[in-house]
């Protein structure tokens, strides 16, 4: 299988048919959002380990959400089984993907040490809320930042490699060598794509802010009110940029359809 370069307007449009496959099944797009946000809550309430364990499951999710895209993308109807079609040939693959992933978080963030106070560390690894002042002065700012270009290559080599491994039974390692390729060889789509995604982000949080404080005059029901008409707003913009990666990986890969 190979990965193909697209014109840097496709990358562009990714959002848009993003939203085509949410529109295509909604229900099914938000019961597994819904079963991703359960599972953090989960992990969350397990001592010392919980987001440890959530990365350790975090490809087996993307490979739910890529699979309701691909049901929305022909027309049928996944069921709930096939949402983690090709798990179980795969699970040494998934599990070494997820101890991956934990391993560039934690690189990452460890990685801003030497070039700041260690806030954001502080807070991850320890549990110590940052300080008011790192907070005003735009430190912890300036370390999420920093922690997030570290962070990119991890990105690059994650984007595809889980439904690489459930769909065509590439082992972890081979999926992220190939998953990092693709994207590095289609960087211009993957930068309109990118520009696409903090633009729209940036209009819907300007909203969410404007309106909140609208409402926010009406005091605490008037609050209620902006919670309950936004998070679905987010959730659905959440699931929409998923169903976008995989209108990115059915551009790609040419042969994008799985084989499990």
């Amino acid at each position: 299988m190979n990965a193909r370069v697209v014109p840097a307007g496709r990358g562009a449009r990714w959002l848009g048919e993003g939203w085509r496959l949410f529109r295509a099944a909604p229900f099914a797009w938000l019961t597994v959002a819904f079963l991703f946000y359960l599972v953090l809550i989960l992990a969350s309430r397990v001592p010392a380990v919980g987001a440890s364990l959530f990365s350790l499951l975090t490809p087996a999710l993307w490979v739910a959400f890529m699979a309701v895209a691909r049901g929305a993308g022909s027309g049928r109807r996944e069921s709930p089984a096939a949402f983690f079609g090709g798990l179980a040939q795969s699970a040494r693959a998934m599990l070494a993907l997820g101890l991956i992933y934990l391993a560039g978080n934690v690189l990452a963030i460890a990685a801003t040490i030497p070039f700041s106070d260690g806030h954001l560390a502080r807070w991850v690894f320890r549990g110590e809320a940052p300080e008011h002042e790192a907070l005003a002065s735009g430190e912890l700012l300036f370390e999420l930042a920093l922690s997030m270009l570290f962070y990119s290559p991890v990105l690059l080599a994650y984007f595809f490699a889980p439904v690489l491994s459930a769909w065509h039974r590439f082992g972890a390692v081979k999926a992220l060598f190939f998953s990092f390729a693709a994207c590095t060889l289609n960087w211009r789509a993957f930068l309109a794509y990118g520009a696409v995604v903090g633009a729209t982000l940036g209009v819907l949080i300007a909203l969410a802010s404007l309106i909140t404080g609208l409402l926010f005059a009406g005091g605490r029901a008037g609050l209620n009110a902006a919670v309950i008409v936004w998070v679905p707003v987010f959730a659905t913009f959440f699931c929409v940029v998923v169903a976008s990666v995989y209108a990115s990986y059915r551009d790609i890969f040419a042969d994008g359809e799985q084989r499990a």
